[in-house]
């Protein structure tokens, strides 16, 4: 189970120092006591939360554990976290499992890939109407942090010609 959450937090773009299998399982011993395990969790709520239209967030830390466990909680319910014994255990403060901690990882972190591949799904289906053209637009534009085209592609082509410019005036 760790290296498929390794695996997974890696694909997230997680850089954190959970990174390494000894400290994950360290961090998960600790589970709500341990800051970084917190840290992770927060970072994985902060991702889904915009994805997800979530209510529940993670502010406490490990020193307000009982309003800690109140989100962490309200979260798992939230999101419908399959692992119910598990989930009313953090409620009570009677999770104390790496496992279960882990699980609770693992569940994140997978709710966060399958939210990121809904939100694709859906901006893919918006490009759907547009021309080819428009799409390789709309792509430049992305990859260089240009605004979107929006039926103006002539202005598209003069600000590639200025970023252009600037690459090569500013190289020299």
């Amino acid at each position: 189970m760790e290296g498929d959450i390794l695996d997974c937090l890696e694909q997230l773009g997680y850089d954190g120092p959970l990174l390494e299998e000894k400290a994950l399982l360290r961090a998960a011993g600790e589970g709500l006591s341990s800051p970084e395990y917190v840290d992770l969790c927060r970072w994985l709520t902060s991702r889904l939360k915009p994805l997800c239209g979530l209510e529940e967030s993670l502010t406490s830390g490990p020193d307000d554990m009982d309003s800690l466990q109140v989100e962490m909680s309200g979260l798992l319910k939230e999101l419908h976290c399959p692992f119910e014994g598990a989930v009313s255990g953090v409620l009570q403060g009677s999770t104390r499992s790496t496992k279960d901690h882990l699980k609770f990882v693992l569940f994140l972190s997978s709710e966060l890939q399958a939210a990121q591949i809904l939100s694709g799904r859906q901006d893919s289906d918006k490009h759907e109407d547009e021309s080819p053209v428009q799409r390789e637009l709309s792509a430049i534009c992305e990859t260089l942090e240009l605004p979107e085209p929006g039926g103006k592609e002539a202005e598209v082509f003069s600000q590639l010609q200025k970023k252009d410019l600037q690459q090569i005036t500013g190289e020299m």
